[in-house]
């Protein structure tokens, strides 16, 4: 998705309820950052789906949760937007008694339009066609089962480079999307005084049916020696997975020093050892 700095739209996600039947109304705003134009827009409705385990974001690939896209109607699909003004787009959803219980997502693309009395020139289209979008997630009533895995829980116990950093898989087995919550703490070895932690602000994701969440968080301050205790925590539906441990930032060029350090003890060990024994053996002779 490419983003346009003209445009805006609040909220940029919406997760409501729908009844099966009954008609749902809702709104969003379309903004301009445009101080001196007023910029032309034009809404359409696009399937969300999101790409296995690295969740990137598609608007093109229907899927059986995108089955509400047929059911949305925009009562304000094109339109302007000044910069004293703020545009409430509004839409319908209505839910067919026969809908399939549990989430449906889509998109409401917002597209900047090009004023009517731009040319195109020598064939080329100078219509900007950057676009940005409104994520609607919904749950229709009915039979919902909130369930999911935690797959992956890692923290490693040795990092080369700072700064330390940790990863986490979680899988929705359900039929509903459901929140999973990630928090980092870190803490010298020998204290339980935090030198970091993200748990009055942690990651957040909505985990959507039938897919596997994979994301890494860091602490990007570490310094570049260190032992630390590292803590994750992860919650998700009515699991929760904590992990411990003891991780040693060292860089290369610190292994290498010490590595030379002990081996020229062994060396001089060594050779004290077989200096010994020559010194003894002229004694003795």
């Amino acid at each position: 998705m490419t983003q346009n700095l003209s445009l805006a739209i609040s909220p940029g996600i919406q997760d409501i309820e729908l009844k099966k039947g009954e008609t749902y109304e809702g709104s969003f705003f379309v903004l301009t950052t445009d101080t001196e134009n007023g910029i032309d827009y034009e809404i359409s409705v696009a399937p969300l789906s999101f790409e296995n385990d690295t969740y990137e974001i598609y608007f093109d690939y229907p899927l059986d949760y995108n089955q509400i896209t047929k059911w949305i109607e925009i009562e304000n699909p094109i339109g302007t937007v000044t910069s004293d003004e703020k545009q409430e787009i509004k839409y319908h959803i209505n839910v067919p008694e026969d809908a399939p219980n549990g989430s449906q997502y889509a998109a409401f693309l917002v597209k900047q339009k090009a004023p009517e009395n731009q040319e195109q020139q020598i064939g080329v289209s100078v219509i900007n066609n950057s676009q940005i979008a409104m994520l609607l997630y919904s749950s229709v009533e009915g039979e919902t089962r909130k369930e999911g895995k935690i797959l992956e829980n890692t923290v490693k116990p040795f990092f080369l480079n700072s700064p330390i950093n940790v990863s986490s898989a979680v899988e929705n087995t359900g039929n509903v999307h459901a929140p999973a919550t990630f928090v980092l703490k870190v803490f010298p070895l020998l204290s339980d005084q935090e030198v970091y932690t993200n748990e009055e602000n942690p990651d957040t994701s909505l985990i959507i049916p039938g897919t596997t969440h994979y994301s890494e968080r860091s602490w990007q301050e570490t310094p570049k020696l260190g032992v630390y205790k590292v803590v994750q925590e992860i919650r998700f539906v009515d699991h929760v997975d904590t992990k411990e441990q003891i991780t040693l930032v060292c860089p290369v060029w610190f292994m290498v020093l010490v590595i030379f350090f002990f081996t020229s003890i062994v060396v001089y060990i060594v050779e004290s050892i077989h200096q010994n024994k020559k010194t003894k053996k002229v004694k003795k002779s």
